[in-house]
C-alpha cells in the first residue's frame, strides 16, 4: 500500500511532467478550470470503466494522479496571478 508521502511523490512526478510537455496553463481562469475539469472527466471515466468493463484500478489510479496534479498546476497559477494583481 502506497503512503501519502508516496502519493505525492507521484503527484509531483507527474506535475513536473506536465510541465516539461505542456508548460504552464492559461493566464485565464475558465481555460484552466476546463484543463483541470478535463482530467477529472478522464478519472470518471476510468472509474467506469473499471465497474462496466472490467478495467483495473490502476488507470483510474493513473487518471487520480493526472487531475491532482492539474489542481496543484491550478493553485499554482491561481497563486501565480494573485501576485501579479491579477483579478480576473
Amino acid at each position: 500500500m502506497k503512503t501519502t508521502i508516496d502519493v505525492f511523490n507521484d503527484i509531483q512526478t507527474e506535475l513536473d511532467r506536465s510541465f516539461e510537455l505542456h508548460g504552464d496553463l492559461p493566464a485565464n481562469i475558465v481555460g484552466m478550470t476546463a484543463i483541470m475539469a478535463e482530467e477529472a472527466g478522464e478519472c470518471v471515466k476510468a472509474a467506469n470503466n473499471c465497474v462496466f468493463h472490467g478495467a483495473t484500478v490502476a488507470e483510474l489510479e493513473k487518471e487520480a494522479i493526472q487531475t491532482a496534479a492539474m489542481c496543484v498546476k491550478m493553485v499554482m497559477k491561481i497563486n501565480k496571478m494573485k501576485v501579479a494583481g491579477v483579478k480576473k
